[in-house]
C-alpha cells in the first residue's frame, strides 16, 4: 500500500487504467459469455422437452394402432424397434424403460450402454432430469399412454458444436479484448500522460514560487480547469512578488527614513551645539562692552568703539537668527516654494548690480557672462541663493580681485558658476563646507560678521526645487557651480501672459467694486 502511495501521478494514473480496462472487458465477457451458455442450455432443453413430446406421442400411436408398431417379433425387440424409430426421429441416441427401471429398448443396442441409474429414478416418479458428462448430455423424461406413465424415455445430446462455438466465441473475446485492451491502454495512457504532465508543471510552478522565483510559474493553454488553475498560480505569484517588492520598498524607505531620523537627531544635536557656541560669542563681546562702559561712563573714545561692535555683533545675532528661522522652515514646512519661470540673465544682472556697492567698498569687480536662458525656481530663493554666493566671494576675496559669473546650458539644465580671486577653500575643509556651522575660516568669518549657516541654507534650498550645488576643486580662489532645470522661451512668455491675465482679473474685480 506504502509503495502504490509512493507512486507518481502518471504511474498510478497508468496502473488505474490498466486494472479498469482489464476488470470491463473481464466482466463484459464472462457477462457475454454467461449469457450465450444460458441461451444454449435454454435451446437445448427446449428441443429436448419438443423430442419428448414427440416421443410420447408416437409411444402412444404405436399402443393403440399396431399397424404403426414396428415388425419385430418379441418384446425386446420391439421396444428396440420403437426406440430406433425414436432415434430416427430426433437424430439422436434414443432408449426406453419400463417402470421397473428396465431397459425396455435402445436405438443402438451395440454401442456403450448409457450410465442413467442416477437420472432413471426421477423419470420414474414423472419427472424429468438430466446431466452432462463431458460433450455428452443425458437427458431423462417421462413416458406415459396418455392417462397414466408407463415408463421414461431417454436421450444422449452432443455438445461438441456448442462447446466448440463458446470455444470459438472465448477465443474472439480474447483477441478483442486483447485489441481493445491494448488500443484504450495507448489511448488513455497519452490522455492521463498529459492530465499528468500539467499536473507535474503545476507542481514544478509551486516548487519555483516556494523557492522564491515568483515568474517561473508556467501557463497551461488547455482550455479546462487545469489551465485556469495554471494560470491563477501564475496571477498568485506575481501578487507574491509584487507584495514582496512592495514590502523590500517599504523596508528600504523606513531604513531610510530611521537613518535619516539618525541623521537628523545627531545633526539636531551639533546644531544646538554649535548655535549655542556661535551665540555665546556675540553675547560675550556685548557683555564685555556693557561691563566696560559701566566702568568707563566718560571714555568717549570707548562709546564710539563699543557702538560699533554692538552694532556689528546686534546685526550678527540678527542675521543668525533670520537663517536659523529659514533653516527651520525648511526642515518643519517642507519648503511651500511659489516656482516660476525665471529669466536667468535679467535676473543675475539686476541681482549684481544690488551688490556691486558692496564690491567696490572691498575694491573688487564682478563681471557676468550668463546666456539669455530661463530656468524654473522661486525668484525669492534664487534670490537668497546667489546673495550668499556673492557675498561670500566679496568677503574672502583678495583687495582688486575679481568674481564671475558664467552660464552655459547642457541637456536641459542650465549651470551657474560664481568663481572668485580670492583666499579659497582649504582642502581638509572642502568635505564639509554645506554643513551648518561650518566655515573654512572660522576667525575670518567671525571678524566679517558671518554665521557659518548661509550655504548650508543655500544647499537645502537648491535640493527642495531640484538644483544642486558643488564646490570644484582645483581653481585658483573658489568655484562654486550651481545647477537649476531649463525652462523654454515658450512657457515664460506663457507665464507672464497668465499673469497678465490674474493682474487684470484684480484690476476688473476692483473697479466692480
Amino acid at each position: 500500500m506504502q509503495t502504490i502511495l509512493k507512486m507518481s501521478v502518471k504511474r498510478k494514473s497508468q496502473l488505474f487504467l490498466g486494472l479498469h480496462l482489464l476488470l470491463t472487458i473481464a466482466i463484459l465477457g464472462f457477462a457475454v459469455l454467461h449469457g450465450i451458455r444460458r441461451e444454449q442450455q435454454k435451446q437445448v432443453e427446449d428441443y429436448l422437452e419438443q423430442q419428448t413430446k414427440t416421443a410420447n406421442v408416437f409411444i402412444r400411436q404405436a399402443l393403440l394402432d399396431p399397424a404403426d408398431r414396428p415388425e419385430e417379433e418379441g418384446a425386446a425387440a420391439l421396444g428396440n424397434g420403437l426406440a430406433r424409430q425414436l432415434g430416427l426421429m430426433s437424430g439422436m441416441h434414443t432408449m426406453l424403460f419400463d417402470m421397473d427401471a428396465e431397459k425396455t429398448g435402445d436405438s443402438m443396442p451395440s454401442s456403450d450402454s448409457l450410465d442413467v441409474k442416477d437420472l432413471l429414478p426421477y423419470a420414474i416418479q414423472g419427472k424429468t432430469a438430466y446431466e452432462i458428462n463431458g460433450s455428452r448430455l443425458v437427458y431423462l423424461a417421462p413416458l406415459s399412454d396418455g392417462v397414466t406413465q408407463i415408463g421414461a424415455v431417454g436421450f444422449q445430446y452432443s455438445l461438441e458444436m456448442n462447446q466448440s462455438f463458446n470455444a470459438s466465441i472465448r477465443r474472439l473475446f480474447l483477441l478483442i479484448g486483447v485489441l481493445i485492451l491494448s488500443v484504450s491502454f495507448a489511448a488513455g495512457t497519452i490522455y492521463y500522460n498529459r492530465l499528468s504532465g500539467g499536473i507535474l508543471k503545476l507542481r514544478r510552478s509551486t516548487q519555483e514560487i516556494r523557492e522564491g522565483r515568483y515568474d517561473g510559474a508556467e501557463r497551461l493553454q488547455t482550455g479546462d480547469e487545469l489551465g485556469e488553475l495554471s494560470e491563477n498560480i501564475y496571477q498568485m505569484g506575481r501578487e507574491i512578488r509584487n507584495s514582496f517588492e512592495t514590502l523590500k520598498n517599504k523596508q528600504s524607505e523606513l531604513e531610510k527614513t530611521v537613518d535619516r531620523l539618525t541623521r537628523l537627531e545627531k545633526q539636531q544635536k551639533e546644531f544646538i551645539g554649535a548655535i549655542s557656541h556661535e551665540f555665546k560669542t556675540p553675547l560675550t563681546v556685548i557683555r564685555a562692552y556693557l561691563d566696560l562702559l559701566d566702568l568707563y561712563k566718560d571714555d568717549e573714545e570707548l562709546a564710539v568703539q563699543a557702538k560699533t561692535s554692538l552694532a556689528k555683533e546686534t546685526a550678527r545675532l540678527q542675521e543668525m537668527v533670520d537663517t536659523i528661522l529659514r533653516l527651520a522652515a525648511l526642515d518643519l514646512y517642507e519648503f511651500q516654494e511659489h516656482a516660476g519661470i525665471v529669466g536667468l540673465r535679467t535676473f543675475l544682472e539686476e541681482l549684481t548690480s544690488r551688490m556691486h556697492g558692496k564690491a567696490r567698498k572691498f575694491g573688487l569687480h564682478i563681471r557676468t557672462d550668463i546666456p539669455d536662458v530661463y530656468v524654473r525656481g522661486d525668484r525669492e530663493h534664487l534670490t537668497i541663493i546667489f546673495v550668499n554666493l556673492l557675498d561670500n566671494a566679496i568677503k574672502f576675496n583678495h583687495p582688486g580681485g575679481e568674481i564671475r559669473l558664467t552660464g552655459s546650458l547642457d541637456d536641459g539644465r542650465v549651470k551657474i558658476r560664481v568663481s572668485d580671486t580670492g583666499i579659497g577653500i582649504p582642502e581638509e575643509r572642502q568635505s564639509a563646507i554645506f554643513e551648518p556651522f561650518s566655515s573654512a575660516h572660522k576667525a575670518l568669518y567671525r571678524e566679517l560678521g558671518g554665521t557659518g549657516l548661509g550655504l548650508a541654507l543655500v544647499r537645502q534650498l537648491l535640493d527642495k526645487q531640484g538644483g544642486t550645488i558643488e564646490l570644484l576643486s582645483g581653481c585658483p580662489g573658489a568655484v562654486f557651480e550651481v545647477t537649476l532645470e531649463a525652462a523654454a522661451p515658450a512657457e515664460a512668455t506663457d507665464a507672464a501672459a497668465a499673469a497678465g491675465e490674474a493682474d487684470a482679473g484684480k484690476s476688473d474685480r476692483a473697479g466692480g467694486v
